[in-house]
């Protein structure tokens, strides 16, 4: 398959490192442009044979596939303000959003689509270097999804091939594992600064070894048999200590704290360490109605 010539609109931390890997890949990306003209000159220094361009049409003129790497509320916008062609190709990589947002560029008769990479993009390199073995969502059909289908592999990826409808639900699913992970970080390391003193940089990696073994008995050994903890062995008692020191000292976690807590109870049942009658118990104590 030939390879096609490449564009980016939007050299963001995403545009950026999905356009170097692709460069490292053997693909040809030829023209960038961001709403920074400064950003698009250094990623085009990344990437010999690649020109910058302050015109986005520039590179739908010069590229035979446009990945649209703008912020999500761009997208639709970047796609009615171009002019499209037969024979191209517009990409947009959220997560979230189908390949409809794309609608502009198809009623001119390029082909739409969209690829995420299911993986954290905190800095361009080390993006890089997590792209490997990432999963990527890929949306479009006949010879485009060919096209990304080859690009994932060509990146050392895993593809799994979305609809538009599941777009939404995909990317809330990948929250919880990705970002919501930081947030559940963020309240652990509130207690440890606020009600004992510790800078927050220590607390996470005081925290952090807790949480790598935690990933590692989930590769290891999955769902339910990963969890552990009081709700895991059915430990009303501990349970019901955590909730009376969250209520005292950091009120505003309580209901957080139920609502994971409750969520973990039916993993304990389906592990087979949490017997059904102190299951029903802690519902009870976190505040569930229990239905048997």
């Amino acid at each position: 398959m030939t390879k096609p010539r490449i564009g980016f609109i939007g050299a963001g931390r995403v545009g950026s490192a999905f356009a170097l890997a692709l460069h490292a890949a053997g693909y040809p990306v030829t023209a960038l442009t961001s709403r920074s003209y400064a950003s698009a000159e250094v990623l085009s220094a990344r990437i010999p044979g690649s020109q910058a361009y302050a015109d986005a049409q520039a590179v739908v003129d010069a590229c035979d596939l446009v990945f649209i790497s703008t912020p999500d509320d761009a997208i639709t916008h970047v796609a009615e303000s171009l002019r499209w062609r037969a024979g191209i190709a517009a990409v947009h990589v959220s997560g979230s959003a189908s390949r409809d947002v794309l609608s502009a560029a198809a009623e001119q008769g390029a082909g739409t689509g969209s690829l995420h990479p299911l993986q954290a993009f905190a800095g361009v390199d080390q993006a890089i270097a997590n792209l490997p073995d990432a999963v990527f969502a890929v949306e479009a059909e006949g010879g485009l999804k060919q096209q990304l289908l080859a690009i994932v592999e060509a990146l050392g990826g895993r593809p799994i091939e979305l609809d538009s409808g599941d777009k939404a639900l995909y990317h809330a699913s990948c929250a919880y594992a990705a970002s919501y992970v930081v947030t559940l970080l963020k309240l652990a390391t509130d207690i440890w600064q606020s009600e004992f003193g510790w800078d927050r940089a220590d607390a996470l990696s005081a925290l952090l070894p807790a949480l790598r073994g935690t990933l590692n008995n989930l590769e290891a050994a999955g769902i339910p048999d990963a969890l552990t903890g009081p709700i895991a062995r059915g430990d009303t008692g501990t349970v019901r200590r955590n909730l009376d020191a969250i209520q005292d000292r950091v009120p505003g976690q309580l209901d957080i704290y139920k609502a994971i807590a409750l969520e973990a109870v039916p993993i304990g049942l389906a592990k087979g360490t949490l017997a059904p009658a102190a299951a029903s118990e802690l519902r009870s104590l976190l505040g569930a109605v229990d239905v048997g």
